[in-house]
């Protein structure tokens, strides 16, 4: 059973987001970077999902933003290998241009294939797909969040953070 959000991250969402960080790396000799809301904080999530980004919204940062906290089950925005189910979308959509059991908006990035939401491992996912030929190709980037923020003015905001992080996401070789 999945702990409450507490109420104070959940009203959280009637505040702007706060300004953004450039976020640089490279992967597989690729460099990439994104823009990213400050209300996010780099954490070590100790897992596949590399990087991860926590929903902090009362953080002061000092400096870039790009601090290791520890997890607190929040919302957070990462790259990482999809699911079983949106693994195999990511791979019916490459051999049709379609997917049949999910709804999914086509991107028209040089580095995305769709965007979907959905539910999985008990919790909200709202995910990019990257393209074969990118940095994180087979990956995806996204939001996960549990039920209680589904519907909030809090899920319109990360929902807005990410599509920010995705919309601003380069590749340099």
């Amino acid at each position: 059973m999945n702990k409450a959000t507490p109420k104070d991250i959940i009203d959280s969402g009637d505040n702007p987001l706060k300004p953004p960080f450039l976020y640089e790396d490279d992967f597989g000799g690729i460099n990439y970077s994104f823009e990213l809301s400050r209300d996010l904080v780099e954490f070590n999530s100790h897992a596949e999902p590399m990087p991860a980004f926590q929903y902090e919204p009362d953080f002061e940062p000092e400096g870039n933003g790009l601090y290791f906290t520890g997890f607190k089950d929040l919302p957070v925005i990462a790259i990482g290998p999809p699911g079983d189910e949106i693994y195999d979308a990511i791979e019916e959509f490459k051999e049709s241009g379609t997917v049949s059991d999910r709804e999914i908006t086509v991107s028209d990035s040089p580095y995305f294939l769709f965007s979907v939401k959905y539910t999985e491992y008990g919790e909200n996912w709202y995910a990019y797909a990257f393209k074969d030929g990118t940095a994180r190709e087979g990956e995806i980037f996204c939001l996960n969040y549990k039920d209680d923020i589904k519907g909030t003015s809090l899920e319109n905001k990360l929902i807005t953070a990410l599509d920010n992080a995705v919309n601003s996401y380069k590749e340099e070789n």
